[in-house]
């Protein structure tokens, strides 16, 4: 795989994929992005412009930001682009996740809630609004604010029977590959580490 930035961008992340990496530039002056996908033998593809660094592979799918918060997933083995987010999902922000089956979850919206793209259509995941959500393709991970005050935050496990309530924390959790950490209300210097095998889901 050859990438080589010019002068004014340099490399700002980068994420493998099954046949190369989707890789986004970062100017160097101004505060803009851009994506591309670079495969083995084929050239350099533009993706276009994008709000932020961040992107998501699984499996054959790459999913960024466009410049208004909307979402695109792209079919690496077809080489097409989809706008997942509609009218009403739109302001989209990270994190986002994505699954090997093409399935997308994110968060949008000016009173943010959580939402799974699947088989064509959008499913509002959460109720009382969300934030920050991972899949496994069954399950969503995510979060929710001042349920406990100022700075109370819970965070919920949504299932196919319903929305499970895993904790009540002090602070948002990170979400990472498989799962998240969170920092317990007993100790500020304390961390957990949890994950949906560890859940038993």
């Amino acid at each position: 795989i050859i990438f080589q930035s010019t002068n004014e961008w340099k490399i700002r992340s980068a994420s493998l994929t099954l046949h190369g990496a989707i890789i986004v530039e970062e100017h160097t002056r101004l505060s803009e992005y851009r994506v591309f996908e670079v495969g083995e033998d084929d050239p350099v593809i533009s993706l276009g412009p994008t709000r932020s660094s961040t992107t998501q592979v699984a499996g054959n799918y790459a999913v960024w930001q466009g410049l208004n918060g909307e979402l695109y997933r792209r079919d690496l083995l077809a080489g097409t682009n989809l706008e997942i987010t509609n009218a009403l999902s739109r302001l989209a922000f990270t994190p986002f996740s994505v699954v090997e089956s093409g399935e997308v979850t994110f968060s949008a919206g000016n009173m943010p809630q959580v939402y799974r793209y699947r088989s064509g259509s959008i499913e509002q995941i959460s109720t009382n609004g969300g934030y920050s959500n991972w899949t496994d393709g069954t399950n969503v991970l995510y979060y929710r604010e001042y349920e406990n005050g100022p700075d109370g935050t819970t965070l919920v496990l949504h299932t196919p029977g319903g929305a499970v309530i895993l904790s009540r924390i002090l602070r948002a959790p990170t979400f990472l590959n498989k799962g998240f950490s969170i920092s317990t209300a007993d100790c500020s210097h304390a961390s957990l580490l949890l994950t949906l095998t560890s859940l038993g889901v």
